[in-house]
C-alpha cells in the first residue's frame, strides 16, 4: 500500500511546475505548519512566486491550506518524498535559514503576543533546536532560544528540544551567548 501511495506521489510530482518542484523539497525541512513568510525565506524567492507555487502545491494536494489561517501543512508521506528530492548539499543551509527566520520571527513578537499566534511555531522551534544540535550550530540554538524566551513563558518545549538546547548550551564557551 505504501508503495502504491508513493507511486501516486511520484506521478503528482511529475505534473508540478519547476517552481513548485523546487519549493516542495525546501519546505520538507519544516517540522510543522508554516506561513508564506517561511516559504519565501526557504525558497529565497519573491513572495508572489512563493505564493503561486504554494497555491499550485495545494491544488495538487501536495500541501494543505489550514482553514481560517494563513498557514500550510505537509502530509508526512509527502514530506518524506520531498526530502529525498532535496539535494544533500542544500539541507544544512536550509536548516540554517529556517533557524534564522525563526529567531527573527520570535525576536519581532511584541511582549503580549497571543498564545494562538505562537503555538503553531512551537513544533518548528523544537525541531530547529534539535537540528541545530545535529548541525553543531550551538550558537544558533542559543540565539533562537533567547529570542523565543518571552513567547514561550506560557508554553513548554518538548523534552527532546530542551535536552538538545541544554547540550548546545554546555558546549558554548563560558561567557558566550
Amino acid at each position: 500500500r505504501h508503495a502504491s501511495m508513493l507511486g501516486v506521489v511520484r506521478w503528482s510530482w511529475q505534473l508540478l511546475s519547476p517552481a513548485a518542484r523546487k519549493l516542495l523539497p525546501q519546505l520538507s525541512v519544516v517540522a510543522g505548519s508554516f506561513s508564506l513568510d517561511t516559504a519565501v525565506t526557504l525558497a529565497q524567492s519573491a513572495p508572489i512566486d512563493a505564493a503561486l507555487a504554494l497555491q499550485e502545491l495545494v491544488a495538487h494536494s501536495m500541501l494543505r491550506a489550514e482553514p481560517g489561517r494563513d498557514r500550510y501543512a505537509m502530509f508526512e508521506l509527502i514530506r518524506e518524498f520531498a526530502a529525498t528530492e532535496l539535494p544533500a548539499a542544500d539541507v544544512r543551509a536550509l536548516h540554517q535559514r529556517h533557524r534564522q527566520w525563526l529567531t527573527a520571527w520570535f525576536a519581532g513578537l511584541p511582549l503580549s503576543t497571543p498564545l494562538q499566534q505562537v503555538r503553531p511555531e512551537v513544533p518548528n522551534l523544537a525541531a530547529a533546536l534539535v537540528q541545530a544540535e545535529a548541525d553543531g550550530a550551538d550558537a544558533d540554538a542559543a540565539r533562537l532560544a533567547h529570542a523565543a524566551q518571552t513567547a514561550l513563558s506560557a508554553i513548554a518545549l518538548p523534552a527532546p528540544a530542551l535536552a538538545a538546547l541544554q547540550r548546545c548550551a554546555n558546549r558554548l564557551p563560558a561567557g558566550g551567548l
